[in-house]
């Protein structure tokens, strides 16, 4: 099993499909909801009632954009419709920019095992399929390189890829007084540049972790 290890330093590979998205905690998740509802009262028994929805963030700017001063007057101003596409609007909701959404594109494909994702048997890392030992292995890491690079070529169009570097190492920890164990790191270095602009992204890092 791979876990992720959160610095500042490198990209967090999410656990997921579920993180695809930006981290916008509830906000975000509130209004996907909302997006696939199809009345207030539906959203009343997805979320409970007004003063549960008048605490999320993009309310309190919608109901101040509206004049209003409670979701139920909300309701009687604001058809349903309307309701929808204001909570959509980019004053309202943060879109990620393109270097991120690259990101966590990468990160995703990383953070899935091949044939887990049921749309497509093939979209996934190869990373998972290695045990501890073999990780360190130089076929291994020539592998990983090669796939990664494949992946960026089919499914990431926007980057030009400079170049791939896979590093390994391996670090003891100790976990709340227990028994130190080794920690094999896996970090994946990713230099491109972007097709439309020529710019050149900072170097992307993103860091997977397998336990002894």
């Amino acid at each position: 099993m791979i876990t992720t290890k959160m610095t500042d330093d490198f990209y967090p590979v999410p656990p997921s499909f579920g993180a695809l998205m930006k981290r916008q905690g509830s906000e975000k998740s509130f209004v996907e909801t909302v997006k696939l509802l199809g009345s207030y009262e539906e959203v009343v028994r997805r979320f409970g009632d007004g003063k549960n929805l008048e605490e999320y963030q993009v309310m309190k700017k919608l109901m101040k954009a509206v004049k209003c001063t409670s979701f139920r007057e909300l309701r009687q101003q604001m058809l349903f419709r309307e309701f929808v596409e204001f909570l959509i609007e980019d004053t309202l909701i943060q879109k990620i920019n393109i270097s991120e959404s690259i990101h966590q594109n990468i990160a995703l494909y990383l953070a899935t095992e091949p044939k887990k994702y049921y749309f497509d048997p093939q979209y996934g890392c190869i990373v998972h399929h290695y045990d501890f030992r073999q990780l360190n292995d130089t076929p291994s890491k020539d592998q990983l390189r090669r796939t990664v690079s494949e992946y960026l070529q089919k499914f990431e169009k926007r980057i030009s890829v400079n170049n791939i570097s896979v590093d390994i190492n391996d670090v003891q920890e100790v976990m709340d007084g227990g028994t130190p164990r080794i920690c094999r790191y896996i970090t994946i270095t990713i230099s491109s540049t972007l097709v439309q602009t020529l710019e050149k992204l900072d170097d992307m890092k993103f860091r997977l972790v397998r336990y002894s």
